[in-house]
């Protein structure tokens, strides 16, 4: 989206829902989405010769998406928990609350996981709920705005809002996001709020960027989860799997 007051661009894909992909998949057209939008963003900029159409910047896309995440995945092992949680669909509630004790996951154990899923034959259901508070409901919202490190917003598209509500927004609205993998009536969820995932929940545990995690263990038949998600009123669940930042050093040397 262009800003021509301000003179800034900016790329991205709106949060939405997905459902039953195949969810190594998700990842590279995920990301090869988000490539696309920022390369022709560039060109548009640059100027985009004859030859240099959307589909082929949309295979360049692919391509470079592919190689990335692979070259993830090649410079590391995946860990054992990942496997035992797909592989042993008999494991208890139990079993599994204390296979998840402890574990920290960074960006490629998520990205093994969706490989390893997909092997196994799961789907991937993701989901982005948000609730904003009823009191701005006549409100018009712009298109985009970020709150600074400094608290100055900063904002795309045309809003009736001042900086102090939209501030207040991002405080008080809920924002769930939900990734279920699915094979028949068995199923793994894990999800987390926007300020789990940011570290800014209470206590201990919530003060560090995490997920939760349930399953069809829990006694709950995936029509209740989808209630459960559809209500942004997810289950309370005692595993806390911790995120952790890592340097991928995704630089475009090939190995």
């Amino acid at each position: 989206m262009e800003d021509k007051v301000n003179r800034k661009i900016i790329t991205g894909i709106k949060a939405h829902d997905d459902v039953n992909w195949p969810p190594y998949d998700y990842s590279v057209y995920g990301n090869a989405l988000s490539r696309s939008n920022l390369y022709n963003t560039i060109i548009n900029v640059k100027g985009r010769p004859e030859w240099m159409d959307e589909r082929l910047v949309n295979q360049l896309a692919l391509r470079d998406s592919k190689e990335m995440l692979e070259r993830m995945l090649r410079r590391s092992l995946p860990d054992i928990k990942l496997q035992q949680i797909l592989a042993h669909t008999e494991m208890s509630k139990k079993e599994q609350i204390r296979l998840w004790k402890g574990v920290e996951l960074k960006v490629t154990d998520l990205l093994w996981f969706d490989w390893l899923a997909q092997k196994a034959g799961y789907l991937l259901d993701v989901y982005h709920k948000e609730v904003t508070p009823s009191r701005y409901a006549d409100k018009q919202f712009p298109v985009m705005y970020i709150a600074e490190p400094n608290q100055k917003i900063e904002k795309f598209g045309k809003s009736n809002m001042s900086d102090g509500e939209m501030r207040a927004v991002l405080q008080d609205r809920k924002v769930l996001v939900v990734h279920v993998y699915h094979k028949g009536d068995i199923w793994h969820c894990f999800y987390g709020t926007y300020k789990g995932i940011n570290g800014e929940e209470p206590g201990v545990m919530g003060s560090q960027s995490h997920y939760h995690y349930i399953s069809d263990k829990w006694g709950y038949r995936r029509e209740k989860l989808n209630q459960f998600i559809e209500e942004n009123n997810m289950p309370s669940s005692p595993v806390h799997i911790l995120l952790k930042r890592e340097n991928l050093g995704l630089d475009n040397t090939k190995t």
